[in-house]
């Protein structure tokens, strides 16, 4: 909701409105519709414990995102005490987007960059506690910022080698992860929500459901299947080798094919997991 309201005042700063000038029709109404939701922020209850009551391992998940008018981040707390797994909201950051036209994936990239500071700080105020070398995934939706992050920053332009370098500097490219959209809460934040599905969505509050099971039973994150296809396909066009035998192909198969039996079949896939019979219905 907050960034509905940041938008409005970068749009009234735009216009070069004064303190005394009516404000366009269109403004005034998302204005007073913001400010009728305001009321129903006093039936929002946030938990005051995010940790289960015996933490044997924490992490902090980071997720970013971006859209024209904003970029958005959010940091999830994590914690395990044996088949027990919670996960809630710690702590969010959004800024608008520039007046000035940018890239879609700069605007993504700006996100993420956004977030290593927020993470940063966390990680900080985490430092003199027993929790100070803790496991720090960042998950975002972007392909080409997942590129970026994963190269070495010089081959970049400028703007983008700056944030690349801050950000590897601060959580190394392996830990950095592909996101569905819809798994994905910093979404929510950056195009901006209303009060009522504020309130409502389990997804904000505690993150993508995956990450309240176990990390073995995690979804297959299918943003990778692009990147695959596009290896094996520069294989074909320019083999190399070493990297173009059949056996290479058949493997990749049988690793994407195991990932989404993981994903649908996961009743099945947890009785052979545990050694288990299974069901006749299977």
């Amino acid at each position: 909701m907050l960034i509905n309201c940041k938008c409005v005042v970068q749009q009234i700063w735009v216009l070069g409105l004064g303190l005394n000038d009516e404000l366009p029709e269109e403004l005034r109404s998302r204005w007073m519709q913001l400010r009728n939701d305001l009321p129903m922020l006093s039936n929002l209850q946030i938990p005051r414990r995010v940790l289960l009551s015996i933490v044997q391992s924490l992490q902090l998940h980071l997720f970013t995102d971006a859209s024209e008018k904003a970029c958005a981040a959010a940091v999830f707390v994590r914690s395990i005490s044996g088949e027990q797994v919670c996960s809630y909201l710690l702590v969010t950051k959004t800024r608008v987007a520039p007046v000035k036209t940018v890239s879609f994936p700069r605007l993504e990239l700006c996100g993420a960059h956004l977030g290593i500071k927020l993470l940063s700080a966390e990680l900080k105020a985490l430092q003199s506690t027993k929790w100070n070398a803790i496991e720090v995934p960042g998950w975002t939706e972007s392909t080409i910022v997942l590129q970026w992050l994963r190269a070495i920053a010089r081959t970049w332009t400028t703007f983008v080698t700056n944030r690349v370098s801050e950000i590897q500097a601060k959580l190394p490219r392996a830990k950095w992860k592909p996101v569905r959209y819809r798994d994905n809460p910093a979404d929510l934040d950056s195009r901006g929500i209303d009060v009522e599905e504020l309130i409502k969505s389990q997804l904000w509050w505690n993150g993508p459901t995956f990450l309240q099971q176990r990390e073995d039973s995690w979804p297959f994150q299918l943003l990778v299947v692009p990147y695959t296809q596009k290896a094996i396909e520069k294989m074909r066009q320019s083999p190399t080798p070493g990297h173009k035998t059949a056996n290479d192909f058949t493997q990749a198969k049988y690793l994407v094919v195991q990932q989404i039996q993981i994903q649908h079949l996961q009743e099945e896939y947890q009785l052979l997991r545990d050694k288990k019979h299974l069901l006749k219905t299977s």
